[in-house]
């Protein structure tokens, strides 16, 4: 008998086996892959701790002499609070729009001896005032290698993607003198990262892309980041012995208190009276709106039930007697009527039988015996359709002799 296959002797690999295998080459690909620094919820912002902000160029800038402070502002507001401080401001990658007021606040900045460091993928109004556009894309690479960082672990820095930058181009003419603040590659391949000019008594630091001011890409050593990114800001240094003050602009990275037609027709609304009025007659008119609006069912009319009179129960009650012909029910009934209305007259307790009642009645006027007996028969047995008025005009004539006999206890 030969084997199903002889060039493998006869062996096969199962299929849990090919499973198990392309499960682990899975894990191992997925654990290996580099990922880029992801931007946080700021976006390059100071504040941020995350891979895509900020923060380490915040306190590293702090040691080698600045003065860090964070602005949540707009610039132009500050002036008119009375800062006119000479500064110098970084602008990366703003997430909301300067605005034309902001950029020539920036630029007079600048002009008056302050110091700017910009991003290329930051606000376009800013870049087209300065004559900057953003060229092809490139990664940022050392142009050599230091000594002193220490080795790359497999796994850790070693797959870690290098950040982005785009070309520095000009729309027009660049200025005359234009300084190279960092470049990637060697040779050929050599690409300016950065650069520098002067704009007034004032210098500007532009750098193609932010990436090279964050976290993950300062923490990777054989990159260069930190020394790129503080060579940036160094080369904005106001001269003078005063201490230099670097504003990390956060406003625009969305902190501090923006502006907004929700906001400020809600403050509106809440805050003045007369907002309040329009509050409550929005809130009138709503309701109003909602009362008048077409239903999925129509309302059903309330139904009235009239409540009957006393007669009518009397009434209904002598039918119910008659209906059944219960004839010592409704004498019974008839008795406790009159005992209610000659109350204290007989001088019997309310807890004392019709019986009782009767007997008393009888020992108080003996001209109501013959009534009396008249009652008592109907009592005891049924009585006939015709003959039960004569029980009705026997109580009668019983109450209305009770009634006219002054109380013996009055």
């Amino acid at each position: 008998m030969t084997p199903d296959n002889p060039g493998t002797g006869g062996r096969r690999v199962s299929l849990p086996t090919v499973a198990a295998a392309l499960s682990v080459l899975v894990i191992v690909i997925a654990l290996l892959t580099p990922e880029g620094p992801s931007r946080s919820a700021g976006g390059v912002s100071s504040y941020s701790t995350a891979p895509g902000g900020a923060g380490i160029v915040y306190d590293l800038a702090s040691r080698f002499g600045w003065r860090t402070e964070r602005r949540l502002t707009t610039l132009d507001s500050l002036a008119l609070r009375g800062d006119t401080r000479t500064t110098v401001q970084i602008e990366l990658a703003p997430s909301v729009a300067l605005g034309a007021r902001e950029t020539h606040a920036l630029l007079e900045n600048v002009r008056r001896g302050g110091g700017l460091v910009l991003s290329l993928d930051g606000d376009d109004e800013l870049t087209d005032s300065l004559g900057l556009r953003s060229g092809f894309r490139a990664s940022y690479f050392a142009s050599a290698g230091d000594a002193r960082c220490p080795p790359s672990t497999f796994g850790g820095t070693m797959l870690a993607v290098p950040p982005e930058f785009h070309e520095i181009q000009w729309r027009h003419r660049p200025p005359a003198r234009l300084d190279t603040l960092g470049s990637s590659g060697e040779g050929k391949l050599r690409v300016i990262s950065a650069v520098g000019f002067s704009l007034g008594k004032g210098r500007v630091a532009v750098v193609g892309g932010s990436d090279v001011f964050s976290n993950e890409a300062v923490r990777v050593c054989r990159w260069d980041a930190d020394v790129a990114a503080m060579k940036a800001i160094d080369y904005t240094r106001p001269a003078g012995p005063a201490e230099p003050v670097l504003v990390f602009d956060e406003f625009h990275h969305g902190f501090g208190t923006h502006a907004s037609t929700v906001a400020a027709a809600a403050g509106y609304l809440w805050r003045t009276r007369s907002g309040r009025s329009v509050l409550q007659m929005l809130a009138a008119g709503l309701l109003l709106l909602i009362a008048m609006a077409p239903r999925a069912l129509p309302p059903r009319d309330d139904t009235l039930v009239m409540r009957r009179s006393p007669l009518e129960h009397a009434e209904a009650l002598g039918r119910a007697y008659e209906d059944v012909r219960a004839s010592r029910g409704a004498t019974t009934t008839l008795i406790g009527g009159v005992r209610r209305r000659t109350r204290g007259i007989v001088p019997v307790p309310a807890s004392a039988s019709d019986a009782v009642f009767l007997e008393a009645t009888v020992r108080r006027l003996p001209s109501l015996q013959s009534a009396v007996a008249v009652v008592r028969r109907a009592q005891s047995q049924d009585t006939p359709d015709r003959e039960f008025a004569a029980v009705g005009e026997a109580l009668a004539t019983i109450e209305a002799q009770l009634l006219s006999t002054p109380s013996p206890f009055k």
